[in-house]
């Protein structure tokens, strides 16, 4: 999910949005923060994560998503932010409840 190479010309044209995750005291990526997919039409972006195991339950995720979402909202101006996770991952379920992002139900058969 995090790395797919279609580099900056689809961030600058505003099609694709990827960031790394690299902690203040390490020189190298954790995890990353992507939008996974879009509607331009409704202005609705879906958020996808994905981190080393040996940095879970650091905060280091939820943090990276709040500001992801923040200039998601803010600078580029979408409406609605969307995710989902396994529901047998219910960590990944707290990191989008931990900055406001409401649980509305299972989506059957979506993945």
């Amino acid at each position: 999910m995090c790395a797919d190479g279609r580099g900056g010309k689809l961030f600058e044209a505003g099609l694709f949005y990827q960031w790394a995750i690299v902690p203040k005291n390490l020189s190298e990526p954790i995890g990353c923060v992507s939008v996974v997919s879009q509607d331009n039409r409704i202005a609705t972006a879906q958020a996808g994560y994905a981190i080393g195991k040996r940095w879970w339950h650091e905060g280091i995720t939820s943090e990276a998503l709040k500001r992801v979402m923040d200039f998601l909202f803010d600078q580029v101006g979408f409406n609605r932010i969307e995710a989902r996770h396994d529901p047998r991952n219910t960590h990944s379920g707290a990191v989008m409840k931990k900055y406001g992002m409401l649980y509305e139900g299972p989506l059957r058969h979506a993945d």
